[in-house]
């Protein structure tokens, strides 16, 4: 059966169910995917693994973990990024950078529960003629901060979304006033579909691709930027580089979303933080616009760490791919810096 995914080398891992593809056409959807487990993390020696609890999340009883220490103040739900994606985070090339958040907040005293998505741990509830971003993400997510509020009664909650889950954020938060803080991780306020234009630009670029090629597949690229962007109705056409992958019903919920005008409304403290480094997600342009985006909203924090790339480890080689398949755990930067906001609040 196919699973879904959602498009594009960009968010965190993903557009197709197998496979990596690192040279993405013109008419052709970007690919990559998360799905192996290999390789250990540096944090995961010194994670208390006494604390470590196993849960049952959402309709496809999805499988879940709690981390932290009973008695923690501050509980955070760690949503992944696109495509499917275990409770980890988990890398082909062998990393867990969700799976390293978790132990390193948990050694900083922050509880937290992360949990497969429906995608990988329920593909059998999966129809693509009528999924969409609520099935993928929001459900599962409700049903998962109702059990961290069960866990931990009396925590302060917030949600950590990765690349795809952090634009789904705003959303979220905005259907559980209760939570107390929300924080994106290398997330975009702009469509999917202009972030997906702009990596396969730069993957031309890269190539080497010239002349009149290049004036074609650009062409391409664009039209079809301009064909999905336009879907709003589960009736419409998918066009032929995503049609395999996802439906329409799925492009026209991920195209409804307001992450903007949604997160203006938002009351709880928010956190914006990103990579400079970042190949997927484009600091400049991406964690640039939410800075232009929330200008003057009270409550709002930004934070760029120097170096940092897509998952929150040091830079490697020149493309997306050479971040992408290095092995290597979550920065301690990145990790105090994000516990340390959640402490403040």
């Amino acid at each position: 059966m196919r699973r879904v995914l959602i498009a594009a080398v960009l968010l965190l891992v993903g557009c197709q169910t197998v496979g990596v593809d690192s040279t993405p056409s013109a008419t052709t959807a970007p690919s990559l995917v998360a799905s192996a487990t290999v390789a250990e993390s540096a944090t995961e020696e010194s994670s208390p693994a006494e604390a470590a609890e196993a849960v049952k999340v959402g309709l496809g009883e999805l499988n879940g973990e709690f981390l932290g220490p009973d008695d923690a103040t501050h509980a955070v739900l760690l949503l992944p990024g696109s495509g499917p994606q275990d409770k980890d985070g988990s890398l082909m090339s062998g990393p867990k950078p969700i799976r390293d958040f978790a132990q390193g907040l948990a050694n900083e005293g922050i509880a937290s529960l992360r949990f497969d998505k429906r995608t990988y741990g329920a593909p059998t509830l999966v129809d693509l003629s009528t999924f969409t971003v609520e099935d993928e993400y929001l459900a599962d997510a409700d049903a998962a901060l109702t059990l961290l509020a069960e866990r931990y009664p009396g925590a302060r909650l917030f949600v950590v979304g990765h690349s795809q889950g952090a634009m789904i954020l705003p959303e979220l938060l905005s259907r559980h006033p209760e939570v107390a803080g929300g924080v994106s991780l290398s997330g975009t306020p702009r469509s999917l579909w202009d972030v997906i234009l702009d990596q396969g630009l730069e993957d031309l670029r890269q190539r080497g691709v010239a002349g009149e090629e290049l004036k074609t597949q650009e062409a391409q690229l664009r039209r079809t930027r301009d064909e999905v962007a336009a879907i709003d109705s589960p009736d419409d056409t998918v066009p032929p580089a995503y049609s395999s992958s996802m439906g329409a019903a799925y492009v026209a919920s991920l195209n409804a979303l307001d992450p903007v005008g949604v997160a203006r409304g938002l009351e709880m403290p928010l956190l914006f933080m990103h990579g400079s480094a970042d190949r997927q997600v484009s600091a400049e342009t991406d964690f640039g616009a939410w800075k232009a985006a929330l200008e003057g909203k009270t409550g709002v924090d930004f934070v760029l760490l120097d170096g940092l790339g897509h998952f929150y480890w040091p830079a490697q080689g020149e493309t997306m791919m050479d971040d992408l398949m290095a092995n290597m755990p979550v920065s301690t930067e990145a990790v105090t810096t994000l516990a340390d906001w959640i402490n403040a609040h």
